[in-house]
C-alpha cells in the first residue's frame, strides 16, 4: 500500500498535461503545436500561404516548422547536352538511362563527302558502349515541298541502322534538320522504338524535301545505354543535335 501511494504522488507531482479548450480562440491561420525540435509549450503557429501551383507542397523541417516547397517533379522535357558538329566521325550521347525517353533534335548538318551520303541512328548498349551495327528496321515516306506528293518511300530490314532521311545530304549550308522521338530498348525481348521527321533544306534554285520515317532495333539483347548520329560516309562537317529527356 505504501509503495502504491507514493507512486501516486509521483505521478501527480508530474508535468500537467495541457488542457485545451474548444471554445479558446486562436489566431487566424495558425496551428497549435510545439515546433522547437525539443520539449516546449504548445504555441500557436503560423501556416505559410502555400497555393497548389507551381508545384508547391507543404514540408515540415525539424526546429523549423512547416515550410512551403516549391522543388516537386520537373515537367515537360530536360536537356542533356548539345553536341556541335566539326568533322566529326559522329555525335554520340552516353550513359542513358534504358527507361527514360528522349527526343533528339538535329540542325543543319552537312557533310563532308558528297554522292548519296545521309546521317544515320545507332545505339549502343552496356557500360563501352557496344555501338550496335545491326538489326536495325526503317520504313520511311519522303516528299517535296514543291508538290505535295509522296516523292519517294525507302525501307530496310536487319539493316546497320536507321536512316532519318533517303535523299542525298548536301555539303554545303544550309543542310539537314530532323527531330525524332526515341524509346530505348530496356533489356531482353524489349525493342527500340523512334517515329521523326526530316527536312532538307533548299535553297534559292531547289525546293526542299521532307521525310517522316519510324525505326526500330530488334537485337533486343541489351539495355539501350548510348545513342549516336552518324554520317555514312566521312564526317559531319558542321551542324549540331540536341539531346532531351522526357520527365517521367
Amino acid at each position: 500500500m505504501k509503495k502504491l501511494l507514493a507512486l501516486l504522488l509521483a505521478l501527480a507531482a508530474g508535468p500537467a498535461l495541457a488542457q485545451v479548450s474548444p471554445s479558446e480562440i486562436a489566431p487566424a491561420n495558425t496551428m497549435l503545436g510545439n515546433w522547437s525540435g525539443s520539449a516546449a509549450p504548445l504555441a500557436n503557429k503560423a501556416m505559410p500561404t502555400c497555393a497548389d501551383t507551381g508545384g508547391n507542397h507543404l514540408n515540415y523541417v525539424a526546429g523549423t516548422g512547416i515550410t512551403c516547397g516549391s522543388t516537386g517533379g520537373s515537367t515537360g522535357i530536360t536537356l542533356i547536352s548539345t553536341q556541335t558538329a566539326s568533322s566529326s566521325s559522329d555525335l554520340n550521347w552516353t550513359g542513358l538511362s534504358a527507361i527514360a525517353y528522349y527526343r533528339l533534335t538535329c540542325n543543319s548538318l552537312v557533310l563532308s563527302v558528297a554522292g548519296g551520303n545521309v546521317v544515320y541512328l545507332q545505339i549502343g548498349t552496356g557500360a563501352g558502349p557496344s555501338w550496335q551495327t545491326s538489326s536495325y528496321d526503317t520504313l520511311g515516306y519522303g516528299n517535296t515541298v514543291a508538290n505535295y506528293t509522296v516523292s519517294n518511300q525507302y525501307g530496310s530490314n536487319f539493316a546497320a541502322s536507321i536512316t532519318m532521311m533517303n535523299d542525298s545530304l548536301p555539303t554545303s549550308s544550309p543542310g539537314n534538320l530532323f527531330v525524332m522521338d526515341i524509346h530505348p530498348a530496356s533489356g531482353t525481348g524489349d525493342h527500340l522504338a523512334v517515329t521523326g521527321a526530316a527536312f532538307l533544306l533548299g535553297t534559292t534554285s531547289a525546293h526542299g524535301v521532307s521525310t517522316s520515317f519510324f525505326g526500330s532495333w530488334e537485337g533486343g539483347g541489351d539495355a539501350t545505354t548510348a545513342i549516336r548520329v552518324k554520317a555514312s560516309a566521312g564526317t559531319i562537317s558542321t551542324g549540331s543535335c540536341s539531346l532531351y529527356q522526357y520527365s517521367n
